[in-house]
């Protein structure tokens, strides 16, 4: 009997112990990627590093509501910083994954400076085509992610407000401590 006692407890201490760890998963929805920014530059999976949430903004140089929220998605970034938050942006007309379409991407860079969403904003890869994108059938489509790319919360479709984007922000933030 006192070994099942001990048993039992040296199990519950392992359960505690691996249940309270903070390990990254390695198959979220975006824990493994390789794209590049509006600049060229490589963009991978360690963008998420240092932050607790990033909220990934799937947008069309194409889509109205897109464009209008975008000043408050970007004033939301620059406020929201210090909280260990940030926005990266998928220009996702800009390209199919094997081509990236310059003229898209010019419309896209006129529309980031004319609406001061100055955050980044990637280019759709292979693996994000055959990935994450795979499955978005609208814009703007918008996820939340932790720092290995997980997906923190719900999916949302459509274009909301600076008060109704920073009231789930401020949801999910607490739930990524």
């Amino acid at each position: 009997m006192k070994k099942l006692i001990m048993a039992v407890l040296v199990l519950a201490m392992v359960f505690m112990a691996f249940g309270c760890a903070k390990a990254p998963a390695p198959d979220g929805i975006l824990s493994s990627f390789k794209a590049t920014d509006l600049d060229g530059n490589t963009v991978d999976q360690t963008v998420f590093s240092g932050y607790k949430l990033t909220m990934i903004n799937v947008w069309g140089t194409f889509c109205g509501p897109c464009i209008s929220e975008m000043p408050e998605i970007g004033a939301l970034n620059r406020n929201l910083t210090d909280q260990g938050f940030q926005v990266v942006g998928i220009v996702v007309d800009a390209g199919d994954g094997t081509a990236v379409d310059e003229s898209v991407v010019k419309t896209a860079g006129d529309i980031i400076e004319q609406t001061g969403a100055d955050y980044l904003h990637i280019l759709p890869s292979t693996d994000l085509t055959e990935g994450y994108l795979d499955q978005v059938m609208y814009v703007p489509t918008t996820i939340f992610v932790d720092e290995y790319g997980n997906q923190v919360g719900d999916e949302y479709v459509g274009a909301k407000d600076y008060e109704d984007w920073a009231g789930i922000i401020e949801e999910l933030l607490g739930e990524v401590g």
